[in-house]
């Protein structure tokens, strides 16, 4: 809508819109020599190759340092300059830590959905997932995920039409080593969360900090980011931005 209003060619890509309008979303984005702008979510997929993107802006920060990296580095792909902005604000975190809550199901709810599903097979009936989600009291995100585990051990299918039956018991001992596997999973993205949060407050040289995280070998100071500027090193070169937490809970 601002982008309307503004009179700027653009197009939006949220994760609920249909795989048909998404995909043709994209491929206006791509045409060669277009200059648009693209509001996605984290669902504009990982494959986009556009060589002339010239900025990427995150309005939140995303969920690990590593996802930063890989959204932001498609811009500049021709070698020319370009901007990657992160609009860092702490209300962020809360936002990304209430989605990592909801990923994982607990040892609880992956033992209701398992043998929910398997009342509903038991039955001869295939289920949905909105209906197994509402039958073992679990949401249907953590469903999902309880799902993939049991399909991935051989132990649930998926059938053409989209629904679910069970094709094996799955053993009790597995289950709980399911769950303590969510748990960690849970712990890590905790970190990677944390890692994300002091590369947007750190004051020395981001690219610096990046590779610190990454293990990877560089310079002190790459030039071209903002703490680099600000501490009058390099000069004309692409700079990869951050701002600082704001005062005031103002976002920058």
């Amino acid at each position: 809508f601002l982008m309307k209003r503004l009179r700027l060619p653009g197009e939006y890509y949220p994760g609920r819109m249909k795989k048909a309008d998404r995909v043709s979303a994209q491929q206006r984005f791509m045409k060669a020599g277009r200059r648009v702008v693209m509001a996605a979510t984290n669902a504009f997929g990982l494959g986009v190759d556009k060589p002339d993107i010239r900025y990427v802006i995150h309005f939140h920060v995303p969920g690990s340092l590593e996802a930063y990296v890989q959204e932001a580095g498609r811009a500049g792909r021709d070698g020319k300059t370009a901007r990657c902005i992160l609009l860092w604000s702490p209300d962020d975190v809360a936002i990304q830590e209430y989605f990592q809550e909801g990923n994982y199901p607990s040892p609880k709810q992956v033992r209701q959905v398992a043998e929910a599903l398997a009342a509903w097979t038991g039955t001869d009936r295939e289920v949905g997932i909105r209906a197994l989600a509402e039958s073992s009291n679990v949401g249907e995100k953590r469903t999902r995920v309880v799902l993939d585990f049991l399909a991935e051990q051989g132990w649930a299918e998926e059938t053409d039409d989209g629904k679910w039956i069970a094709a094996a018991p799955a053993p009790e001992g597995y289950l709980k080593s399911a769950a303590q596997w969510f748990d960690l999973k849970r712990i890590e993205d905790k970190r990677r969360l944390d890692a994300l949060v002091e590369y947007a407050q750190t004051t020395r040289c981001r690219v610096r900090h990046m590779l610190d995280y990454f293990g990877e070998p560089g310079p002190e100071a790459c030039g071209r980011c903002d703490n680099c500027r600000a501490a009058g090193i390099g000069a004309g070169a692409p700079e990869v931005e951050a701002a600082e937490a704001p005062l005031d809970g103002e976002r920058r």
